[in-house]
């Protein structure tokens, strides 16, 4: 089992927290398999959008679930990688 999720538009200091206050209700009991998040629409991520993504990781981790970012932009893959957060998301390294 698992349960998808669809964001877009900018992910910043604004949006960051809404977006992770959805995912922690998003109703990870029973903890699906997998949290599926389509990023295809996401615009923009700055720090505060990094660290959504962040603590929906460590939500799905702790309800024995993993978090999978599906279709992410160019620009997002190259903050990841500048973070060095690719190897946390399981997505490639270059």
């Amino acid at each position: 089992m698992f349960r998808h999720y669809a964001n877009s538009g900018p992910s910043g200091a604004r949006t960051s927290t809404p977006i992770a206050t959805r995912l922690s209700g998003f109703g990870l009991q029973p903890p699906p398999s997998a949290l599926y998040l389509d990023l295809r629409l996401v615009t923009f991520v700055d720090s505060s959008g990094i660290g959504a993504l962040v603590a929906a990781h460590g939500l799905t981790v702790r309800a024995g679930s993993r978090l999978v970012l599906e279709n992410p932009s160019g620009t997002l893959l190259r903050t990841l990688r500048t973070a060095g957060l690719v190897t946390l998301f399981g997505l490639p390294p270059a």
